[in-house]
């Protein structure tokens, strides 16, 4: 397929297993427009092709889960875990998105316009999750390293357990979760929110940040916004890594009654 060429799927009556095929074929380079996708969890997941996606609509539950390089646009709002465990690539929603954004990252950019709900960025390594509205509770919740910037209100307990990373806002001062505290940002730092937001048609006054009060080991110290970060190791990451997985995971099994309804919920796909 040609650099410019777009090739369009028509997600009407697909199964999910059925369009990630389609996708997974599609993928060679180009751009792709997904249309009608009603709400499909876990578009894109696992796509590790460098590519453009277009989808026109809003997706539910892991959309662009575990991407490895392509970007990904989603012309609507995206329900939870959005991007979650995503080593390198981008992500941008013109709209809103569920709880759980960005858990997981390793790297690439996650961009929401819009709104946010809770705990996003959790247990994030590397990488950037920004947001243009708002976000819920525990905003970086056992963050590791990486970048969060929020442009409206942190919810309660911002930064709750981190150990690693930065969390920029420009909103009023939140309540700050344990080993979290605020301090002023740089002129480099500055100038580097600054940059990343013109990409996305996004601006800010003043901002600070949020780090951790005892600066942990296991974050990559690299840094994040684009880069793909090394997979932590040891027994307590992998342990906390599990637990918070688990409760994420648990959350939703226990929604799964709701499946029935629609095969658009079916729980696993």
């Amino acid at each position: 397929m040609l650099e410019n060429s777009q090739k369009t799927i028509d997600a009407s009556g697909m199964s999910v297993r059925e369009l990630n095929l389609a996708l997974k074929a599609a993928a060679d380079g180009g751009r792709i427009l997904i249309e009608n996708p009603k709400g499909m969890h876990h578009i894109a997941a696992g796509l590790g092709t460098r590519c453009t996606v277009e989808i026109e609509g809003s997706v539910g539950y892991f959309a662009g889960t575990m991407i490895d390089g392509p970007v990904i646009r989603v012309r609507g709002n995206a329900g939870w875990f959005l991007g979650d465990n995503m080593t390198a690539g981008e992500i941008v929603v013109e709209g809103h998105s569920g709880n759980g954004t960005g858990q997981g990252l390793y790297g690439g950019r996650l961009v929401v316009k819009g709104d946010c709900g809770d705990r996003i960025g959790a247990l994030m390594k590397n990488g950037l999750v920004a947001v243009g509205g708002d976000s819920g509770i525990m905003t970086g919740l056992y963050m590791m390293g990486g970048e969060i910037i929020v442009l409206g209100r942190l919810g309660e307990s911002a930064g709750e357990s981190m150990v690693g990373g930065k969390i920029f806002f420009s909103g009023p001062e939140p309540t700050l979760g344990k080993n979290a505290k605020i301090e002023e940002t740089t002129d480099e730092e500055t100038e580097h929110v600054e940059r990343i937001l013109r990409d996305y048609g996004l601006a800010a006054p003043k901002m600070r940040k949020i780090v951790p009060e005892n600066q942990g080991t296991s974050a990559d110290p690299r840094g994040a916004s684009g880069t793909s970060g090394g997979r932590g190791t040891g027994t307590g990451w992998r342990l906390t890594t599990v637990c918070a997985r688990y409760a994420a995971f648990a959350h939703v099994f226990a929604r799964s009654r709701y499946s029935r309804r629609s095969s658009r919920v079916t729980w696993p796909p």
